[in-house]
């Protein structure tokens, strides 16, 4: 017996040696780590000021890195979850794969935070989807802040005391609102609605207005009484009632690209005539079919004219495609040699060589049924690739600047980005004065091409005026349309029906002006609880102008 427990020990003793302790078994990687490698900042900068940066760290886990939202991403964590250095996070960048034991290299620009002193730096790779940060930081490094020199103001635009009065923003006061009517019989979400509006005067002296909502029809709705929009009550505002509903304004030509009515619109009214313009964001080839024209018949039915496009020798047709404005008879007459139709307004587009890098108008005569092309000639643009951007302020940073636009100069000097947008325009003509105004969304803090999207961290509103007389010496020869700069760029806050609204400066996307009551109607985005339009009106000051 005693034999035979001492072999059945024993056995056990063999058996427990051969099983491997835990304390032995080889490590197993985790699905996500990272071994900082190095870092490429500046020691000293100076407040506000662009800098390149770039980040190495090794995939020391046993999965891929991969782009998107389902995979990493470096993130700042000195100080946390914060854009003290123009933004918070630097994306792994499209198309990019890092697999385990192979070093990735995070770049980015960053911006320096806007006061001066010793700011921390430091990052951390982290998983996209849920935030969580992994693996190794950089070391923490103390960047050195300094103040930037006093930069010499720019002195405003004078008005020409032998010329017209050039109409800025000051020359105008809020008149009041209106709501959109529902979309009702002509369908479609009014919250991304993005074509433009135009008004026509009724034979009994109420106005209409023309709009389309997102995927729906174009439709007629009565501008009612006009309410001041304050403190954020939006209950107040009357109700524009819809009237007429035309349909989904399409022309199907032969030989030629189905187009629709997408873009801007003008009402001829003594022709009982719709002007109406078309776009499309990923056009190449020759000049698109801008534009077009709709008559609708006692009977509701719809007969349509045109399309007509710009030029071919207008090489950035694209400039030209977003809306259409009536140009004043005077201008035309002593300019443009009785061109009267406004074609315009410039801004971004996607494949954007053919487009212009800020504001844009040409001037077209009267369409001509029997012919395809437009007698046009431009007034102002600013070729795309042609190294002659539009200004703006510099609240912003491109976190990849190789492709949609520079690097601002400062808080205040910046040039056009991928970000910025024409939404509208007006040429006007009043007893006070005159001006071709745009109505442009710039985007605002970081910008970048992420994933298959443009994208920025927030957007303000920007009036750009124009003097008539700089773009009369464009349609002479005298200067070429870049070199025309805004007679004033202003800074708007529309009124706002959404106390503590989240949304960042909805932008105007429709405006028409009429000049027998001298107010101007601008079709303002997700201004009642950040989701449905609105429209503004405001009122030209008295006919003398300011002193």
């Amino acid at each position: 017996m005693k034999r035979v427990l001492a072999a059945s020990l024993t056995l056990a003793g063999v058996v427990a040696a051969a099983a491997p302790c835990p304390a032995d078994e080889p490590d197993q990687p985790t699905p996500f780590g990272a071994k900082f490698v190095k870092m490429t900042v500046p020691d000293r900068l100076l407040t506000d000021q662009p800098f390149a940066a770039t980040f190495t760290f090794r995939n020391t886990g046993a999965e891929t890195w991969r782009e998107g939202a389902s995979n990493v991403k470096l993130v700042s964590t000195v100080p946390a979850d914060r854009a003290d250095w123009g933004t918070g996070d630097v994306i792994l960048g499209q198309g990019r794969k890092i697999a385990p034991g192979t070093d990735c290299v995070f770049s980015s620009w960053l911006r320096a935070p806007s006061k001066p002193g010793r700011s921390s730096f430091r990052w951390r790779v982290a998983r996209t989807k849920d935030g969580t940060l992994f693996g190794e930081s950089t070391e923490e490094k103390t960047i050195v802040v300094e103040a930037r020199p006093a930069e010499p103001q720019p002195e405003p635009r004078k008005q020409d005391p032998k010329g017209r009065h050039v109409l800025v923003f000051e020359d105008f006061e809020y008149a009041g609102s209106f709501k959109v009517p529902p979309a009702g019989a002509a369908g479609g979400d009014p919250i991304y609605a993005s074509a433009g509006i135009a008004l026509r005067k009724m034979a009994d002296g109420t106005r209409r207005m023309f709009m389309q909502y997102f995927r729906g029809k174009l439709f007629e709705a009565e501008v009612p009484e006009l309410v001041r929009l304050e403190d954020g009550n939006h209950g107040a505002l009357k109700t524009a009632v819809m009237k007429t509903v035309w349909g989904a304004l399409q022309l199907e030509t032969k030989g030629e690209p189905t187009i629709g009515a997408n873009a801007g619109r003008w009402w001829d009214n003594d022709k009982q005539m719709l002007y109406w313009s078309s776009y499309h964001g990923y056009w190449t080839g020759k000049p698109w079919p801008l534009l077009a024209a709709s008559r609708r018949g006692a009977d509701g039915r719809i007969t349509h004219y045109g399309p007509w496009r710009v030029p071919v020798s207008m090489r950035y047709f694209k400039s030209f495609w977003g809306g259409v404005t009536k140009l004043p008879k005077g201008f035309a007459e002593k300019y443009t040699g009785g061109r009267a139709f406004g074609l315009g307004f410039g801004g971004y587009y996607s494949i954007c060589a053919s487009t212009s890098q800020g504001p844009a108008l040409a001037a077209s005569a009267e369409p001509d049924p029997d012919k395809p092309t437009l007698d046009a000639i431009p007034l102002l643009f600013y070729p795309w690739d042609g190294g002659h951007p539009a200004p703006r302020d510099g609240d912003y940073l491109m976190v990849r600047p190789s492709w949609g636009g520079q690097q601002p100069k400062s808080r205040t000097q910046g040039t056009w980005t991928m970000c910025d947008h024409v939404g509208a325009g007006v040429f006007i003509d009043a007893p006070r004065g005159h001006a071709f105004i745009t109505f442009a969304s710039l985007g605002t803090g970081r910008m970048g091409y992420d994933y298959g999207a443009i994208r920025r961290a927030g957007a303000a509103n920007w009036w750009y005026v124009y003097d008539p007389k700089d773009l009369g010496d464009v349609a002479q020869g005298k200067r070429k349309p870049w070199e025309v700069a805004p007679f004033a760029r202003e800074k708007v806050e529309y009124p706002s029906a959404t106390p503590g609204r989240t949304t960042t400066a909805p932008p105007i996307v429709g405006a028409c002006y009429d000049d027998e009551e001298g107010l101007l109607y601008l079709f303002n985005q997700r201004v009642i609880e950040n989701r449905f339009p609105c429209v503004h009106a405001y009122r030209v000051r008295g006919p003398e102008p300011r002193q």
